[in-house]
């Protein structure tokens, strides 16, 4: 699993890349994962794709021009506790949904949302992330007027990513 690979290379006690030097904390998805739309799709062909170990941070709804992104306040509220319990930490890594959900932490941070307030990071590492898609002003930047994120960051994502295509 992620979560076993990454203790063996970033773990307390690994003498490997960062092991002494750095912790990774992995927080479990808050959520069960129910794919509705261009997500049930192209997950058709994957043998169950709605299996109860499946996991999300929130479900998005189907419409991109009213989509919302259902359980996104009590992820924000439980990564905040998380931090406020065992923080502070350096920075975020997100993949995929999580590469969102990093990108949202960072901008509510930058626009000091008392959402985050427990959450400051130095950094944030997105891997397959996409911008967010949920509408409402308080956690998408394009409805806000231009506010530059500050906190450094690196992206990265696949060209053949099927499920987030280069546009998104």
């Amino acid at each position: 699993s992620f979560i076993k690979a990454t203790r063996k290379v970033f773990g307390e006690e690994s003498p490997t890349a960062l092991g002494y030097h750095a912790k990774l904390s992995v927080l479990p998805a808050t959520h069960s994962y129910s794919p509705i739309g261009e997500a049930k799709e192209v997950l058709e062909g994957i043998e169950n794709p709605t299996s109860r170990y499946n996991r999300c941070w929130w479900n998005a709804t189907d419409d991109p021009s009213t989509m919302i992104y259902e359980g996104l306040e009590e992820t924000i509220a439980y990564v905040n506790s998380y931090c406020q319990m065992h923080g502070p930490f350096d920075g975020v890594l997100g993949f995929s949904q999580g590469g969102c959900l990093a990108g949202i932490l960072a901008y509510l941070q930058q626009i000091n949302s008392p959402l985050v307030k427990d959450c400051r990071f130095q950094f944030v590492v997105t891997i397959s992330g996409f911008a967010c898609r949920d509408v409402r002003p308080d956690f998408n930047m394009s409805t806000r007027p231009p506010i530059p994120i500050t906190i450094p960051s690196f992206h990265c994502w696949g060209l053949a990513d099927s499920l987030v295509i280069n546009p998104r």
